[in-house]
C-alpha cells in the first residue's frame, strides 16, 4: 500500500487557523452533546463524527452519559481515509491530545507501518484499538 500523508492531530482552535491544501481531509471528532465548528469551504471533504473521550463504549453515570467510539465509527474512519487515500489527512477533536491522536496512531500504524504511540503518549487507546479490529473486520469480509 501506497505512503499516505497524514498531517497529525490538531485541537479545535488549530484546526480554524490552518490554511489547508487543496488537496487535504478532515476526520473531525466533537463530544457526543457538542456542535461541529463550521470549518467548510476550506476542506475537499470533511467526516464529522461524534463521540466522547472515554475508554470504553458507553458510561452511564447520574447525569453523565457518555458514548464512546463505536465499530460504525472507525469503519467510517477507513472508508473515508480509503477513499480518499492521494489527500493529506488531518485529524481534530476539542483538545488534539487523546481522540484526534488515537486516530493518527491507528492510521500510522495501519497505512505507514509506523508507530506513533510514543509520539502521542496521551493517545486514546480505545480509539486507536477500534480502528485496527475494525480493518481486521473488513480484511476477513474481503476475503470471503
Amino acid at each position: 500500500m501506497k505512503h499516505m500523508n497524514i498531517a497529525g492531530a490538531f485541537s479545535r482552535m488549530q484546526i480554524k487557523k490552518i490554511k489547508p491544501r487543496e488537496n487535504s481531509i478532515l476526520i473531525s471528532v466533537t463530544d457526543s452533546d457538542e456542535s461541529h465548528t463550521s470549518l467548510e469551504g476550506q476542506w475537499k471533504s470533511i467526516l464529522r463524527l461524534k463521540f466522547d473521550d472515554i475508554h470504553v463504549k458507553s458510561l452511564n453515570e447520574g447525569k453523565f452519559h457518555l458514548k464512546g467510539m463505536t465499530d460504525n465509527d472507525a469503519r467510517k474512519i477507513l472508508d473515508f481515509v480509503m477513499k480518499h487515500k492521494e489527500c493529506d489527512i488531518y485529524v481534530n477533536c476539542e483538545a488534539g491530545i487523546s481522540r484526534s491522536t488515537g486516530i493518527v496512531v491507528a492510521l500510522e500504524a495501519l497505512f505507514n507501518n509506523k508507530d506513533f504511540s510514543e509520539v502521542y503518549p496521551c493517545h486514546n487507546p480505545f480509539v486507536r484499538e477500534k480502528i485496527l479490529k475494525q480493518r481486521e473486520t473488513i480484511r476477513l469480509e474481503q476475503s470471503k
